[in-house]
């Protein structure tokens, strides 16, 4: 999913997102799924930047009824990094209450995104809907390229709406033009009308490729074949004499007078 996506993707987000909410995650758990995310550089640069982000963390809970583990004792940062008497998975789990887990996942994602990306961009005003690609999937790709390279949400939304309408192929873009244009479509209504329409737009171009015969005509009676060129007849062998130009009916060899001794 980080892969095709991107990290900075709404749909990786939003995967990363169900993964806490659904999992209650210590920091031993933490490491774990980071571990698996990043490349060894960039889990160092994660857990540097974490651990200072679960410093403020700290003093946030410091002011709060967390304030304590669940022996009393008060919170410290190794409690926060799983680190030192507290490296234990179990002792985690014993000590710390969800609302302190929960503050230390969300400064773990928090930090996750604050790693550059390695993925190599390509500016979304090249994404361009192939000929037979669904435009379900050229919005995806778009969508993909627009939120690694722009941040604001609105602003999202606004060019991939643009840059789907501009790049779509030939038959999506007549689809979205018969749309009413005020007020103007949606993207959710491109994308509808291009999922539930595209077959009876591209019917008559769904194989480019293939040509069907034309209906030929009966001769009429009596009409008269048109005569061969030149060009034609050289490929034509008399099969009586070999040679090319014209066929056996009218080759000279049979319009040689005929023997005195051939009977009629």
């Amino acid at each position: 999913m980080q892969k095709q996506f991107g990290r900075s993707s709404e749909i990786f987000k939003g995967m990363m997102k169900a993964t806490f909410n659904s999992n209650e995650m210590v920091p031993s758990d933490i490491k774990d799924l980071f571990r698996c995310l990043l490349t060894p550089s960039e889990y160092d640069l994660w857990e540097g930047l974490w651990k200072k982000a679960l410093k403020t963390v700290l003093q946030e809970i410091q002011q709060t009824p967390d304030a304590q583990d669940s022996d009393h004792n008060d919170i410290t940062h190794d409690h926060l990094c799983g680190e030192g008497d507290l490296s234990s998975a179990n002792e985690q789990i014993r000590l710390l209450s969800k609302s302190v887990l929960d503050k230390i996942c969300n400064a773990a994602e928090k930090t996750f995104y604050q790693i550059p990306s390695p993925e190599i961009k390509t500016s979304y005003v090249n994404i361009k809907q192939f000929p037979s690609e669904n435009f379900l999937q050229f919005v995806d790709r778009l969508r993909s390229q627009v939120e690694r390279q722009v941040q604001d949400p609105v602003v999202q939304a606004e060019l991939i709406k643009e840059m789907a309408q501009r790049n779509a192929n030939e038959t999506c873009r007549r689809i979205i033009l018969s749309l009413p244009l005020d007020p103007s479509p949606s993207l959710a209504q491109m994308i509808e009308a291009c999922t539930t329409r595209a077959e009876l737009f591209s019917a008559p171009e769904r194989n480019p490729g293939l040509t069907h015969p034309k209906p030929v005509a009966a001769a009429a009676p009596g009409a008269r074949r048109q005569p061969m060129s030149s060009d034609q007849l050289q490929h034509i062998i008399c099969h009586c004499c070999k040679r090319p130009g014209h066929f056996a009916k009218a080759c000279p060899e049979n319009q040689k007078p005929k023997s005195k001794n051939q009977k009629n």
